[in-house]
């Protein structure tokens, strides 16, 4: 499976214990459910992978830019 990067910018936290929910802003490229979560700026730190995308309480396959905030519940744990 291909994994396509994506930057996004933290907006709300939601939950913070397992699993991690948060509501974010996709700056480029394209969230798929599936994506792979990472800080680059933290020696890649790891976070997890991502369960579910949700925009107006309507579950989404895939989320951009043009979507607006989004709420995304990260699996922790999981290999990337």
């Amino acid at each position: 499976m291909a994994t396509f990067p994506c930057i996004l910018k933290q907006v709300e936290v939601f939950n913070k214990k397992n699993p991690l929910i948060l509501g974010v802003d996709i700056v480029s490229g394209i969230l798929r459910i599936g994506t792979p979560l990472c800080i680059p700026s933290k020696e890649k730190l790891q976070i997890g992978v991502v369960e579910t995308i949700e925009a107006n309480h309507v579950s989404l396959t895939t989320a951009r830019k043009k979507n607006g905030s989004v709420a995304i519940r990260i699996k922790s744990g999981a290999k990337i």
